[in-house]
């Protein structure tokens, strides 16, 4: 499979990133290639990540990772992992 990182995805990335170089450039960084890094794995074996809380439907999974949450689609017909959004846990408790 591949993986194809959808807009909503990497505007919600690029968000958190900006929100985080404003303390810590270099945390933003390490932040974002981890994620980056993270997501490219989902390409290996994405049905082991639990189903999503979001949708009703199995094809959308959830990856958690330090805090935050990896929305993704699995499209068996296209052979691809799309990356769809990234939630701040601790955001969304408030």
């Amino acid at each position: 499979m591949k993986v194809e990182l959808l807009a909503p995805f990497l505007d919600d990335l690029n968000d958190q990133t900006s929100f985080i170089a404003r303390d810590k450039p270099q945390a933003a960084r390490k932040f974002k290639v981890n994620i980056l890094k993270q997501v490219s794995k989902l390409a290996d074996n994405p049905y082991s990540n639990r189903r999503s809380i979001y949708y009703d439907d199995d094809r959308y999974r959830d990856m958690v990772l330090k805090g935050y949450k990896v929305i993704f689609k699995i499209d068996n017909e296209k052979d691809t992992v799309f990356v769809i959004g990234l939630v701040n846990m601790q955001k969304r408790m408030k």
